[in-house]
């Protein structure tokens, strides 16, 4: 499944609260199923972000940049490059 990796456009959907720092409780990899992450970006100026990927038995840190008001669509096994996690995988 190809994703567009990053948007400049917001739809005008209502966003949800706006946070410094994340955490994504499950993220799953395994045949041909791996979690979607979207991170959004509502602010004026271009938002530099670090991604890590933990609960494994070697971190991944990652970093993507989201332009003002725009997003990210991540597919979690393309973005940090691993096609198997071990149960109790999440992000920060």
């Amino acid at each position: 499944m190809k994703l567009p990796l990053i948007g400049d456009k917001l739809d005008g959907a209502d966003l949800p609260i706006t946070s410094q720092k994340l955490i994504f409780n499950l993220v799953r990899i395994d045949g041909d199923y791996a979690t979607e992450i979207n991170l959004v970006n509502p602010g004026s100026a271009t938002a530099n972000i670090q991604i890590q990927l933990a609960g494994i038995p070697v971190p991944i840190i990652k970093q993507l940049s989201i332009p003002a008001k725009g997003v990210a669509r991540l597919d979690a096994a393309a973005f940090f490059q691993t096609d198997n996690l071990s149960p109790g995988a999440y992000v920060i």
